[in-house]
């Protein structure tokens, strides 16, 4: 199994998706799989159930992939925030870590702040909420990470080549 872990726009979809391909594996988004569980966009989860609301839905599914085997499972930015359970994540599975500088995340997010359907996480202006969560988390990827892509420079593909190429499958993956 390998979790792909990382900030928002940080290329955990896209990059998992080609790499799942490019593997022969089963790719799966776990924002996806929650909204398409709960029947409810992020942004309706949270309006209704607040943050820790989602958190619970996110940390459920988060145990599920335990189940898994095999997959590249995308989390969302904010499955690091479950330390308790990353130990069990890790047993047998790769995680990988897809990093960003914060301007380059910036600028993704700029691009698609219309269309995100997320809603803030910290009421902030979007720099301001990507610093301070990113200066919350990071310590947070460095733990769980056992192999961290910069995926700020260099070309999609080069990216997949770089994800594929750090993999080396054992029967337990």
């Amino acid at each position: 199994m390998i979790y792909l872990v990382g900030f928002r726009a940080t290329g955990k979809s896209t990059i998992g998706k080609l790499a799942a391909r490019e593997l022969g594996v089963d790719f799966v988004d776990l924002d996806r799989l929650l909204c398409e569980e709960a029947g409810k966009t992020v942004e309706e989860i949270v309006a209704e159930e607040g943050w820790p609301g989602f958190r619970t839905r996110e940390k459920n599914i988060l145990m599920r992939t335990t189940y898994m085997a095999g997959n590249i499972i995308a989390t969302g930015g904010g499955a690091v925030l479950h330390q308790d359970i990353w130990p069990l994540l890790k047993r047998g599975s790769i995680v990988i870590w897809l990093d960003a500088e914060e301007e380059e995340i910036y600028k993704r997010l700029s691009r698609r702040v219309s269309d995100s359907g997320r809603p803030s996480l910290t009421d902030q202006n979007l720099r301001n909420e990507i610093k301070g969560v990113l200066n919350e988390r990071l310590p947070l990827y460095e733990k769980v990470a056992d192999i961290r892509i910069n995926t700020g420079s260099g070309s999609v593909i080069d990216v997949v080549k770089e994800v594929v190429g750090s993999i080396s499958f054992s029967d337990d993956i």
